[in-house]
């Protein structure tokens, strides 16, 4: 049995290296070793270049935005793309809600960079209310943040 375990492990990293299966996460030593994604949601091989791995991720978010919630410990490009589709929605006065309720799940994950200063104590200030007052009390936070952040000039 222990013969077959190590073929089996032989076969699977070859596998993983020629790009037969599909990644989730980063090649070893990248700068987010933390994230994960859920590879049911993203065709990504995993011969592919940790660049271009965040590239079609962060095209899947901008393409179906829900898929960010199946990410653990976004990097910043992807907590941006997010940010953008929200304040697209925002601007045509469409409430992101439930988009803003998949980054307080994000920022609630020790590992996910902080990409606006002060988001994470803001989430951390209102734990203990109900999603809905927290979801506000983010995009309050988003509308208050510099411009150079990109977000949210529309609340309001």
């Amino acid at each position: 049995m222990a013969l077959l375990d190590t073929l089996g492990d032989l076969l699977a990293r070859a596998s993983y290296a020629l790009g037969l299966e599909n990644a989730d996460r980063f090649p070893r030593g990248h700068a987010h070793p933390y994230t994960r994604w859920n590879k049911a949601y993203f065709d990504i091989p995993s011969d592919y270049k940790a660049e271009r791995m965040e590239t079609i991720i962060c095209a899947a978010i901008a393409n179906t935005p829900y898929v960010f919630g199946e990410i653990r410990n976004p990097t910043a490009r992807m907590q941006r793309a997010l940010l953008a589709i929200i304040e697209a929605r925002l601007r045509r006065a469409d409430a992101p809600a439930d988009l803003v309720a998949l980054l307080i799940k994000a920022y609630r994950q020790p590992h996910t960079p902080d990409i606006v200063p002060g988001l994470r104590a803001t989430i951390a200030a209102n734990a203990g209310f109900d999603a809905n007052i927290q979801t506000h009390a983010v995009l309050a936070y988003l509308g208050d943040a510099p411009a150079g952040f990109g977000v949210i000039e529309a609340h309001g």
